[in-house]
């Protein structure tokens, strides 16, 4: 598998092959190269509305703007058309006629890193996690990890906890299940400065051989990771400098 973090900047969408992954990244700290909130429909200014942090609220209109427009773009329609439907547990969906086989996609954020994962290869999961918070890791992975898991924490430090959430949370939002399934059921195993390696998932989610993950470093002290349902032939990590028509 090609496996290419450069992080290049594009200004043209490149082709989605059916085993590719395309994940882009965007500083939210820094000015937003996607137009404001106008491809965004009712339903999510009204969302955006009713988020009383303004970080968060920034974060989910750059966000889903980011999705609708790289949607479009990959679809060729415009953004404000990119028919996106959320699943009972969270998952944006696009609703597509006629695309076989279908775009699959995935937002995360934390701290001032945006990622949006799109593919064709199967369900998709993206995950990015911000070292610099203070948490109690050893608590925390006792408390949600497995014994193995929390063992590893406790021995390699942060870097592996973020590193297991992030792998963890990418499977469980690559399955549609976001945070409702508890993070044991997901188990990895992580030896030194190694990539998680996926051990065991629960039976709704098929077999570990089903699975692909790969760590994403998207930012200094930032801990990213990909989970897609299905094989796949490459993973591209891109960030966007093209211009760009909302309609």
């Amino acid at each position: 598998m090609t496996f290419d973090d450069s992080w290049r900047a594009v200004s043209v969408v490149p082709p989605l092959g059916a085993g590719e992954v395309h994940v882009w990244c965007e500083d939210l700290s820094a000015a937003s190269p996607w137009p404001p909130a106008d491809v965004l429909s009712s339903e999510e200014r009204a969302q955006a509305t009713r988020m009383l942090a303004p970080g968060r609220r920034d974060a989910f209109v750059r966000g889903r703007s980011a999705l609708r427009l790289l949607v479009g773009m990959y679809l060729d329609i415009p953004a404000a058309r990119v028919a996106v439907r959320l699943l009972e547990k969270g998952k944006p969906v696009i609703d597509q006629s006629g695309e076989a086989p279908p775009l699959s996609v995935s937002v995360a954020h934390s701290g001032s890193v945006l990622a949006v994962a799109v593919t064709r290869a199967g369900d998709v999961g993206v995950d990015v996690e911000n070292e610099a918070r203070t948490v109690d890791r050893i608590a925390i992975a006792r408390r949600f990890f497995t014994e193995a898991e929390s063992a590893s924490v406790e021995s390699l430090g942060e870097s592996a906890f973020f590193a297991l959430w992030a792998h963890k949370e990418a499977m469980l939002k690559a399955a549609g299940d976001g945070l409702t399934v508890p993070l044991s059921e997901v188990e990895f195993r992580i030896d030194g400065r190694a990539a998680p390696k996926l051990r065991r998932v629960p039976p709704s989610y098929g077999t570990v051989g089903d699975w692909t993950t790969r760590p994403l470093a998207t930012a200094p002290s930032m801990a990213g990771a990909i989970a897609v349902r299905g094989g796949i032939s490459s993973v591209h990590c891109l960030r966007w400098t093209g211009a760009l028509v909302s309609s």
